[in-house]
């Protein structure tokens, strides 16, 4: 879809993860052009990253973190505190992870698994308590609210609701 800011966005990720970095770069700058948008930085970020060009990869997360809502910006945490220690700086990583561990500013939203997962990286001894806020996550999750709020298989919620459908009738 030439001239969709986000089809060029993943078109760039998937040509980055294929290898393919300097047309990686080109669709994702184009798509940064297009459309400046929390997305966008991200993908740009992303491609950034795979050349190893942490230093911008890390002013595009941190860009795209700031522009997003709280259920992404978790997501964007993640990713720029794997960066922060990808280059060696723990203490960045500590400060932008922080607020995902219980009692931060981020410890009630349910999409920061992957900001959880990572912080399991940088404090290993809080390795069981993060598994433990990473169960209570999946406990609360249901098929409309997944845990770490991801998405639900619509075919899968369908195939549910028949089931549910049928186990009605014959009760």
């Amino acid at each position: 879809f030439p001239g969709e800011a986000d089809a060029l966005g993943v078109y760039a990720t998937t040509l980055a993860a294929a290898g393919q970095l300097d047309d990686a770069l080109k669709y994702a700058e184009e798509a940064v052009e297009l459309n400046s948008s929390e997305d966008t930085f991200a993908g740009l970020g992303k491609v950034r990253a795979y050349r190893g060009e942490l230093d911008q990869a890390k002013k595009l997360y941190q860009k795209s973190m700031i522009m997003a809502g709280p259920e992404r910006r978790v997501l964007r945490r993640a990713a720029l505190g794997l960066l922060h220690l990808m280059d060696g700086e723990n203490d960045k990583a500590k400060e932008v992870l922080a607020p995902c561990l219980p009692g931060g500013e981020d410890a009630q939203i349910r999409e920061r698994g992957p900001c959880l997962w990572a912080a399991g990286l940088l404090w290993p001894g809080k390795i069981p308590a993060l598994i433990a806020e990473l169960d209570a996550l999946s406990k609360a999750g249901t098929a409309l609210e997944p845990p770490y709020g991801f998405p639900a298989n619509l075919a899968g919620l369908q195939l549910q609701t028949r089931a549910d459908r049928v186990d009605e009738r014959d009760d």
